[in-house]
Parts: structure tokens; C-alpha cells; sequence
């Protein structure tokens, strides 16, 4: 079977790196900035965010699994699919393996519509973008995580940091990359001890600004970097921990020291490398952006909470989200807690928020 897949993977590669197209189209940051992109027909598109305008954004010949736009919007990441192979696992003969899609990551400079980085075709998976336009993605071998690789697109350099490196998957930046928050934990007294630590680049120090005996998880600074939000996951190992497996949002203060509890609900399942906590763009609320479900959590009034079904949300304004269902993209206003569909036939949904200066 091994020999399979790498004979299947051979053959689309070089398919892939002799017929496909160069480029994308050319766009600058103050055409993209204030748009929403979204998946159509496997090739992204962006539009005006109350959906008018639509336009194909890349070629349409390279089929797109999916996709990312840098913070600075000069970049975008996209996974090609270059073919398929079937699921690795053991198969009934009556039963026909179901099939994964074989990709390529493609690395693009919409400044100077250029391709920067061409990944081999593979089980290969898009992360993320970190600060100073660095890239994060990883492998996989159909049944684990492999090796995770950030490629620098300033440097056009790439570097392996090995398999599941959880702060590089999990921690959180402010928008600059000057401040970082992280988790790390310590085996104590027969329980984990989670420390939650603040990063200051600019005067070189890592302080613990909390420990706790429950998982801290989706720790996200806010925009004024005056706070950070975070879940609290609950271990059943721990002496009186309740068998109630709940979510808990907190709120950190660090002006003050202070950490409050501002929402308390059932569970959600929660993969490592995703991002489910998102502040809005004034702070005035956290949205926990579950797969089927937003709650959104109005930090001085917690008790105002409001839900909304859905997948792929993203703030759009300060009180606005956008987000698909069943195949359509929606408007979610929460002055007025009322939604309306902006675009049919589409998926995967985000917003390209203008740069900060």
C-alpha cells in the first residue's frame, strides 16, 4: 500500500508542477482589505462584506482544498489538490476505502505575483500565519501528525521544529508580535499544573501570570492588549473535579492581575492547532467559534449571551459576524440579533481585516 500511495503521489506532483498555472490574480492590500474571501467551486473569491461584487480571486484550473491570507494581506496560502489516495486503515473487501485528498501547499506573493513556496504533494496540512509573516503547516502519515515547518516568506527560508510543537500550534500574539501568551504544564503532586505564561519581546521577559490544576486552553489576547480570554477544561483526575465536563470562559486582566469567570456551558469538541476564541474588534465581546455553534459573550454584561448556528465565523465590525450554513453565507448583526443570508453557493468564509499601521 505504501508503494501505492507514493507511485499516486509521484504522478500528481509532477502533474501538478509542469501544468498548473504560476500565479494568481493580482490584487493589492487596499483592493483586499474590508473584503470577505470565501471558497466557491474550489477556487477563493472575494466580495464586499454585505456580499455584492463577488469575483474569482484565483484560477480557476487549481482546485483549492483550502485556504489563508496573511495578517498583512501580502501573502496567501492555499492548499492545491493534486489528486486523492485512498484512507489508510484496513478495509472489508466489500467495502470500497474511502479517499483523502492529496495536496500541495502553494505560497503566493500577491504583491509581486510570485510563487514562493511549492510544497512536495502530500497528507500536508495549512496552520497558520505567525507574526512577521511567517508561515506554520505540517505533515501527516494518514494516521498521526508529523512534522510541523514554518516558512518565512521574508527570508524565503523554511525550518522543521519537529512534531507537535504545542506552543508553536497553540500560542497567541498581539498583532505587532511583540507580546506572546502560552501554556505549558508541570506534572505536580499527581496531577498536571498548568502555568499560563505572557512573552514581552521587547524587554526579553516570560512571566507566569497564572497556575492552575485545570487544562487553560485558546488563550487570545485582546486587541488593546489589556486582556486575554481563555477556556478552562476540567481534569477528571483531579480530586473533586466534577464529572461534568464543561467549557469555562475566563477573563484575565492585566492591568490588575485579576482573573473572572464570565461564562460557564456544555462542552465543546476542540482540536489542537484551531482557533475557537475570537475578540472582537472593539473588545467588547469574545465569540467561542465552535464547529456548529457561535457563543458570543458580552464581557461587561456575561449574562447577555448570545448563540447562533453555524461554521466558519468571523467578526466582521465590532458587533457583526459573518459565517456559512449550508453552503451560504450569512450576516449576523448582534445590535439586533438577526441574520441574513449575503451569498449563496459558498464556503469557508473570513474576513480580510484592513492592516494596522
Amino acid at each position: 500500500m505504501k508503494t501505492a500511495f507514493s507511485c499516486v503521489v509521484l504522478c500528481v506532483s509532477l502533474a501538478f508542477w509542469i501544468f498548473s498555472p504560476a500565479c494568481v490574480y493580482a490584487q493589492g492590500v487596499a483592493q483586499l482589505a474590508n473584503k470577505i474571501a470565501f471558497l466557491r467551486g474550489q477556487s477563493v473569491w472575494v466580495a464586499n462584506p454585505n456580499g455584492s461584487h463577488p469575483h474569482k480571486f484565483t484560477n480557476a484550473s487549481v482546485p483549492i482544498d483550502d485556504f489563508l491570507f496573511s495578517p498583512s494581506l501580502r501573502y496567501l496560502a492555499y492548499s492545491a489538490v493534486v489528486g486523492s489516495a485512498e484512507e489508510p486503515g484496513l478495509w472489508d473487501t466489500t467495502e470500497t476505502a474511502p479517499q483523502r485528498a492529496i495536496c500541495s501547499i502553494v505560497i503566493m506573493d500577491l504583491q509581486t505575483q510570485r510563487t514562493l513556496k511549492q510544497t512536495d504533494s502530500d497528507w500536508v496540512y495549512i496552520n497558520r500565519w505567525l507574526p512577521q509573516d511567517r508561515f506554520l503547516y505540517h505533515t501527516s502519515d494518514g494516521y498521526a501528525v508529523g512534522d510541523s515547518y514554518i516558512y518565512d516568506a521574508h527570508s524565503r527560508s523554511i525550518l522543521n521544529i519537529g512534531m507537535a510543537n504545542e506552543r508553536a500550534w497553540e500560542s497567541d500574539f498581539s498583532f505587532d508580535g511583540s507580546m506572546e501568551v502560552y501554556v505549558d504544564g508541570e506534572y505536580v503532586n499527581k496531577h498536571t499544573r498548568y502555568d499560563l505564561h505572557c512573552v514581552d519581546a521587547n524587554k526579553s521577559t516570560d512571566r507566569v501570570l497564572l497556575s492552575r490544576d485545570f487544562r487553560i486552553m485558546q488563550q487570545r489576547i485582546s486587541h488593546s492588549t489589556k486582556s486575554i480570554a481563555f477556556l478552562q477544561v476540567q481534569d477528571p483526575e483531579v480530586p473533586g473535579a466534577s464529572h461534568q465536563r464543561d467549557d469555562v470562559l475566563w477573563l484575565y486582566d492585566l492591568n490588575n492581575s485579576t482573573c473572572l469567570p464570565l461564562y460557564r456551558g456544555p462542552t465543546n469538541s476542540m482540536f489542537a492547532g484551531v482557533q475557537y476564541l475570537e475578540w472582537s474588534f472593539d473588545d467588547q465581546y469574545v465569540g467561542m467559534f465552535f464547529s456548529g455553534e457561535a457563543i458570543v459573550v458580552d464581557i461587561k454584561h456575561p449574562s447577555r449571551t448570545v448563540k447562533t448556528a453555524g461554521d466558519h465565523f468571523s467578526w466582521i465590525g465590532n458587533d457583526k459576524l459573518i459565517y456559512t450554513r449550508s453552503k451560504c453565507i450569512y450576516l449576523y448583526d448582534l445590535a439586533t440579533r438577526s441574520s441574513k443570508m449575503i451569498l449563496k453557493d459558498a464556503d469557508q468564509t473570513t474576513f480580510l481585516q484592513k492592516p494596522r499601521e
